[in-house]
């Protein structure tokens, strides 16, 4: 992990040669969340280590690892990804066996997180037109790393079989915030509202009510205007392994995922002019999720 703290230093010298999407706040904290990944992540293999070099003598490091057939392998990896209640998300995980019964792994994942009360819809006044989000002020996007225990419930067979696991864990997190624009209609003649014309425009509660909204505008709109903020995240899931091949992971995992944001980011707007009630954006993002990991073992 000595490479993360050398990417988080090296990336203030170029702070001042980035392009527009990537300009120098969007550099520093990624620099600073590198930096704090480091710092949460190194001392934990300093301790992988030194667990493993104090195994009792009679048991081999490199078969550690049980259950998983006739061969056992000390260290893993998988890609994957999956859904959940509010959005989807993609991860990586590399670990190794801490003990017979005990799996302990480091990740880092993308995460696309929606406000538990936003609803799409369609302005079914035009024709064709595109679905979005009333009242969406930005895109959530959470980048995570952070370190996971799994613990053994279940040991498969020496040919077939499933294994049961239990995972638990967290880590810090990341939140990149993405304006939401939208292509608003405007009339090119006021005398005539029948001939329009379209623009994009970053949503503005104050501006766009839902009669002149065509739909919502291309994704890259508004990446050179993203802010950050920092958060954690914790998770417990169940996991079953099944694999055709020793050195194979073939894993399907369910769980629940908490995501703790403590500057409340501004995903929906919170008062909307001409629509009563008040709608709060939350600190904490609580979801379920289903999703697979592929990987192999050595």
């Amino acid at each position: 992990m000595f490479l993360i703290f050398v990417s988080a230093n090296a990336l203030h010298p170029f702070m001042n040669l980035a392009p527009p999407l990537l300009n120098k706040s969007i550099v520093r904290a990624l620099s600073q969340f590198l930096f704090a990944l480091g710092i949460f992540v190194v001392p934990s293999i300093s301790l992988f280590d030194l667990h493993a070099q104090t195994l009792p003598p009679s048991i081999n490091p490199a078969v550690a690892s049980s259950g998983r057939g006739d061969i056992n392998y000390f260290r893993y990896y998988t890609l994957g990804g999956g859904v959940h209640n509010l959005g989807w998300f993609v991860n990586g995980r590399f670990g190794r066996s801490a003990n017979s019964r005990e799996d302990r792994a480091w990740e880092v994942e993308l995460w696309r997180l929606k406000h538990p009360k936003e609803v799409r819809i369609t302005n079914e006044q035009f024709i064709n037109p595109r679905p979005f989000v009333f009242g969406k002020l930005n895109e959530l996007f959470l980048l995570r790393g952070g370190y996971s225990r799994e613990r053994l419930l279940f040991e498969k067979g020496p040919k077939n079989g499933v294994e049961w696991r239990w995972r638990y864990g967290g880590g810090l997190s990341m939140a990149f915030l993405k304006p939401v624009y939208l292509d608003v209609l405007f009339p090119i003649d006021p005398a005539d509202p029948q001939y329009v014309t379209v623009r994009s425009e970053r949503y503005d509660p104050k501006r766009h009510g839902q009669s002149n909204i065509y739909g919502r505008s291309r994704f890259q709109e508004g990446l050179d205007e993203m802010s950050l903020q920092a958060g954690v995240y914790g998770r417990v899931g169940l996991l079953f392994e099944w694999a055709a091949t020793a050195e194979e992971l073939r894993v399907l995992e369910a769980g629940l995922s908490i995501d703790f944001l403590p500057f409340r980011p501004s995903v929906m707007a919170e008062n909307i002019p001409g629509i009563p009630g008040s709608l709060k954006n939350p600190l904490v993002y609580p979801s379920l999720y289903v999703a697979v990991h592929l990987g192999n073992k050595w």
